[in-house]
């Protein structure tokens, strides 16, 4: 008996046994060519672990199978290339990350307000973080969108890569001024796209991949262009977004179906469950970003390094 978990985002799906333990992986193509009236030809892959078979270029067919309106073709095969390379299930941590969804909701509940009130007396600290965040979400965003995180050890290494790029673009602009101003400006752009897209998306039920990419890539230019004029302003309401926006997200986590993620805005396959409750999560945005901007604006305390920036 064999058992079939669609891994969430992922463009194959392991296949297991009784024990749950992973024995090969399964995918399938399907052709532009049109089939019949509603289906195009497609053709499913499943290829189980077989250690002894390390041959390139030469799995051992199981079986070929066509549907009955010869639409569907499922292959079966043997070789090395269906075993787990690296001894970690992916499917388990990220299955898991998905049904609890609320650990992410606390470190946003605890990040976004920190962000939003202090981002000016902590604006180095702040800025290397977000950018290191930003970088590995957007590397592993390709990665998933070319399909190199398709299998679990394109996963291992896709997350490996983006970390150390995280980490190595959060320390080299911390020893730049005004690329941090200029990257902080960026990333706030990008968050405030996100958001701009997520109530077209909700108003007009529009989706689309290069929509969303556009919106986002054009308010993350001006927020950057923004932040290299204005500098302590821009950093002010950056952070005070930023920061808004986090807090705001994290709501959505602890309440799932009320607010699209970032992966369903792309996608288009989503439905609210309670408009009115995604309205009231745009109202808490809105409410702290206002509060954020005001609390900072009336604290008017400034890390040295902006301060000796804006006296340039």
């Amino acid at each position: 008996m064999i058992a079939e978990y669609a891994i969430p985002t992922l463009g194959a799906t392991n296949l297991r046994d009784d024990d749950d333990k992973v024995i090969g992986l399964t995918f399938t193509q399907t052709s532009d060519t049109v089939c019949s009236e509603e289906t195009n030809f497609s053709m499913t892959t499943k290829v189980f672990c077989s250690e002894d078979n390390l041959t390139q270029g030469a799995p051992q067919v199981e079986s070929t199978v066509a549907s009955k309106d010869g639409c569907e073709t499922t292959v079966t095969l043997y070789h090395a290339a269906g075993c787990p390379v690296v001894n970690f299930d992916a499917d388990v941590y990220t299955d898991w990350l998905y049904e609890n969804q609320w650990v992410i909701g606390i470190i946003y509940l605890v990040a976004g307000p920190l962000i939003a009130g202090f981002g000016l007396q902590w604006f180095p600290y702040v800025t290397a973080s977000l950018v290191a965040i930003f970088v590995i979400g957007i590397t592993s965003s390709l990665s998933l969108a070319l399909g190199w995180m398709a299998t679990t050890t394109g996963t291992v290494i896709t997350l490996v890569v983006a970390l150390i790029l995280g980490v190595i673009a959060g320390i080299l602009i911390r020893r730049n001024i005004w690329i941090m101003i200029g990257l902080l400006g960026l990333v706030a752009g990008f968050f405030s796209g996100s958001l701009v897209y997520a109530l077209i998306f909700s108003l007009s039920g529009w989706s689309s991949v290069w929509g969303y990419w556009l919106i986002s890539v054009i308010t993350a230019v001006v927020g950057c262009v923004a932040s290299c004029y204005l500098g302590k302003a821009i950093v002010l309401l950056s952070t005070s977004l930023v920061g808004s926006y986090l807090f705001m997200r994290s709501w959505t986590l602890f309440f799932p179906g009320n607010y699209p993620s970032e992966a369903e805005l792309v996608s288009g396959e989503f439905e609210l469950d309670n408009e009115a409750i995604f309205w009231v999560f745009i109202g808490v945005f809105v409410l702290g970003f206002v509060s954020s901007v005001i609390f900072q604006k009336t604290r008017d305390v400034s890390h040295e390094d902006l301060d000796n920036y804006e006296k340039q």
